[in-house]
């Protein structure tokens, strides 16, 4: 019996089939190499998560609109947990506010004096004046400490109290009582704040233990009541309310400056941007005096295929029009300034004038940068690396990297130091060699399996083919 089969073909057979594995087992694991740009990071090495405002570097090499190529490495090229926040963490002020304290003395019954029935005098911006009980109050036996008025005056604009601090009792070197707070922006509906047990202890050495604040969450009010659920009533020497004050962090805006190349067959201007850069504000940069240029900015969207030899010129989509100028008047300089548009990521602009341009413009993109959070978990030096268009995604919830993290503990974290930016040939000829996406990749090897699987089997039918042929030249023998 002679099995006509070429094993050189079916080695080759084999070999595809066995491609799929290999090629999937050949990817390169994640590395700053792979990237055509790095940046070396600085930091103390004493801090668990840190922060960097992102550079300029990194949206104008970047290679995808949203950043998906961004990596933190440490020494060992192990990456680093990250998350990216777009808005600066806003800043708190402390504030002290000194309280106008009214005692309230009520007539002595049940055992305690009450405060319900109030006789309150403002001035017309709301301060307290004066608060007695009313006249009509129920008599008792005698007069007693029934409770304090506290006026917080009116608060600063995105001030919140957050707590009271009590001042002891004049002459009490050793104080304890249960106080109850009660809230109220009108001195009629009043609502629980917090009760708590507040102390002066002084020993024989004259060191003294203190508990005199009062917290509660953050909130706005105008009017607090304590009263005494244990202990002996006493004027406190001096109340005041401690309260945090948000004030919005100045914002920072990056930008980039594009110049101006002519679009083929018409009297447009097309500039090529990075396409990372989230521009929020367009500017024209004209540099002629005594300019007025009104212009549409806006992008180039590719028609619906036409009949076969038909050219297809692409529909201008204008997103902004605006009047830019030049101006020199009275000795001084007048500058259009910059149209706020929605963050727009685009690798082409395109400036169609509605006037006549002697010189081409430059056009101005600004844009406000991220701040970038990672867990500095490995080894310094840390490395940020960008630049590869078929990176995925690695970013993570915030809260999976700073978790129980505040606005206030964000906007107190360690900034990382930034070296000079080094370019990576290395990382763009690998960028370069991975044209397709990772779809597109998935879907090639699964069909060089599924073309092996096709060749293992078309072997397998020669193989038995040709032995039963065997078989029967050798019955006919």
């Amino acid at each position: 019996m002679t099995i006509h089969f070429s094993y050189r073909a079916g080695a080759a057979l084999a070999a595809v089939a066995l491609c799929a594995p290999a090629v999937h087992a050949a990817a390169a694991p994640d590395a700053p190499t792979r990237y055509t740009h790095v940046l070396p990071l600085q930091v103390s090495g004493k801090q668990a998560v840190v922060q960097l405002r992102l550079p300029p570097a990194v949206y104008l090499h970047a290679r995808t609109p949203d950043l998906a190529d961004l990596r933190v490495f440490d020494s060992a090229g192990a990456p680093q947990p990250f998350a990216l926040t777009s808005a600066a963490a806003p800043q708190q002020r402390s504030l002290a506010l000194p309280c106008k304290v009214f005692p309230i003395h009520a007539p002595a019954r049940d055992g305690g004096g009450r405060i319900d029935d109030l006789q309150v005098r403002l001035t017309r911006d709301g301060t307290v004046v004066s608060v007695t009980p009313r006249p009509d109050a129920a008599p008792g036996n005698a007069e007693t400490l029934a409770g304090l008025v506290l006026d917080l005056g009116a608060l600063p604009q995105g001030a919140q109290v957050t707590g009271l601090t009590l001042a002891p009792p004049p002459g009490a070197r050793n104080y304890s009582a249960q106080l109850i707070a009660e809230a109220s922006d009108d001195l009629q509906d009043w609502q629980p704040l917090a009760e708590t047990t507040v102390s002066w202890l002084v020993n024989a050495s004259g060191e003294t233990v203190t508990s005199n604040r009062i917290a509660f969450p953050a909130q706005r009010l105008r009017y607090v009541r304590l009263r005494w659920a244990d202990g002996r009533p006493a004027e406190f020497a001096a109340v005041t309310a401690q309260a945090l004050q948000a004030q919005d962090a100045p914002q920072q805006w990056d930008e980039v400056t594009l110049t101006a190349a002519r679009a083929a067959g018409g009297g447009d201007l097309v500039y090529a941007a990075p396409l990372a850069v989230p521009a929020e504000r367009v500017g024209v940069v004209l540099r002629e005096q005594n300019v007025v240029l009104p212009v549409a900015i806006g992008r180039y969207a590719a028609r619906p295929p036409g009949m076969p030899g038909q050219t297809t010129a692409p529909d201008f989509v204008p997103f902004a029009s605006a009047t830019f100028y030049r101006l020199n008047q009275d000795g001084a300089a007048r500058v259009a300034g910059d149209v706020a548009i929605p963050e727009t990521h685009l690798a082409q602009w395109v400036l169609r004038p509605k006037a006549e341009v002697a010189a081409t413009p430059d056009l101005r993109l600004r844009w406000r940068p991220a701040t970038l959070v990672f867990l500095a978990g490995g080894k310094p030096p840390y490395t940020l690396a960008f630049g590869r268009a078929s990176a995925p995604a690695t970013q993570l919830p915030l809260g999976q990297v700073a978790p129980g993290f505040d606005a206030r503990d964000l906007g107190r974290l360690e900034t990382a130091a930034t070296g000079a930016l080094v370019e990576q040939k290395a990382g763009a000829a690998a960028d370069a060699g991975t044209g397709t996406s990772a779809p597109d990749r998935v879907k090639w090897l699964w069909a060089l399996l599924v073309a092996g699987v096709g060749a293992l089997g078309w072997m397998a039918w020669r193989l038995v083919t040709q032995l039963k042929g065997g078989d029967t030249g050798a019955a006919r023998d």
